[in-house]
């Protein structure tokens, strides 16, 4: 006899991040270069994700990378324009459900 799976079908899941405002903080660690993978998936389960790196992340992965894959620009300096607006980290921490700051390293 055949068992019929029990429990809700994976495709009819209803995710935790969806309309989940998602701030991800990056810092140049080397386990910098899995956030593509981290906002992809942040996307995929229907999230609005912002990225916010440091000069040093630059180095594992590019902000345009990670603005493609975010479909939002990634803020990298503390100022927006020469004029000397500044991105104001308050307003993104109200706009936000959860934050993530990737600092760790992999070893």
């Amino acid at each position: 006899m055949i068992k019929k799976p029990t429990g809700e079908s994976p495709m009819l899941r209803k995710s935790p991040f969806k309309h989940k405002k998602i701030i991800v903080g990056i810092s140049g660690g080397i386990a910098a270069y899995k956030i593509p993978q981290l906002v992809r998936l942040l996307k995929k389960e229907g999230a609005e994700v912002q990225v916010v790196m440091t000069e040093a992340a630059k180095s594992f992965v590019t902000p345009q990378t990670l603005s493609v894959l975010s479909e939002n620009p990634v803020l990298t300096d503390f100022f927006k324009n020469p004029q000397g607006e500044w991105n104001n980290h308050v307003h993104l921490d109200r706009k936000s459900t959860r934050l993530n700051s990737s600092h760790i390293t992999i070893s």
